[in-house]
């Protein structure tokens, strides 16, 4: 499975910056929606069209009700930089 839980994101160079802080709070138990992630790898190969994840997005999505989406990068949220604001987020969005 390419998509993992929130939750196990524990690798900046993978996930970036904003959804391991994410899963750190979630392992402190603070209040943190469920969310799911995919790797900026991941994305590569989807937008190419070398991997199809669609089932996969819709099934997680119908577990989830209503969901928002969030557009990210490695690089957001950095130690030396914050790209806040620059990428979109959409609430309840539609599966093409």
């Amino acid at each position: 499975m390419k998509l993992i839980h929130l939750y196990e994101a524990t690798e900046v160079d993978l996930y970036g910056r904003k959804a391991v802080n994410l899963a750190e709070a979630l392992q402190h138990r603070l209040p943190v929606p469920t969310g799911y992630v995919l790797s900026a790898s991941t994305v590569q190969q989807f937008a190419r069209g070398e991997l199809n994840l669609v089932s996969e997005i819709r099934t997680m999505l119908h577990s989830l009700g209503a969901v928002s989406v969030r557009s990210s990068a490695c690089q957001e949220d950095g130690e030396q930089s914050s790209y806040a604001g620059l990428f979109q987020a959409v609430e309840k969005p539609t599966l093409f």
